[in-house]
């Protein structure tokens, strides 16, 4: 008797599993950032896109990354002072800092509608920003 309740709740898993079971299939590589300027200021700038990843699709994203380029200059630098950094409705997934502040990639986002925004707080004189999120969609195929 126990091994005919075992046995059905196996086949019984196996069925909801295989039933459930779903593969992903390489879409496109996608890129969600922007450049922008940043006057001589001494508050806080804020970037933002929304993103909506469609139906039947997720997203898998792999890195992030914010950097600078004075505007007199054009020399580049990376913010070390750990107060920019890059955020997913919300959720930081990336921070400009030299005490190796790190996250975890990738991250997997399903369909829905998302906004990205990249924070810039340095002062003094004017640059360029530029931050980018790299990301792998996926057609979620039954």
């Amino acid at each position: 008797m126990k091994l005919k309740l075992i046995l059905s709740f196996s086949l019984l898993f196996l069925l909801v599993t295989f039933a459930y079971a779903q593969t992903l299939e390489f879409s496109q590589v996608i890129n969600v950032g922007n450049t922008y300027s940043r006057p001589n200021s001494t508050t806080n700038i804020f970037d933002s896109v929304t993103v909506v990843i469609p139906a039947g699709k997720v997203w898998k994203v792999e890195s992030a990354r914010m950097n600078y380029s004075y505007l007199s200059s054009g020399v580049r630098y990376y913010s070390l002072n750990g107060s920019d950094y890059i955020s997913i409705n919300g959720a930081i997934i990336y921070v400009a800092s030299s005490t190796n502040t790190s996250f975890t990639y990738p991250i997997w986002y399903p369909a829905g509608t998302y906004t990205f925004k990249a924070r810039s707080s340095i002062s003094g004189t004017s640059y360029q920003v530029t931050w980018l999120v790299s990301a792998i969609e996926f057609n979620v195929v039954p």
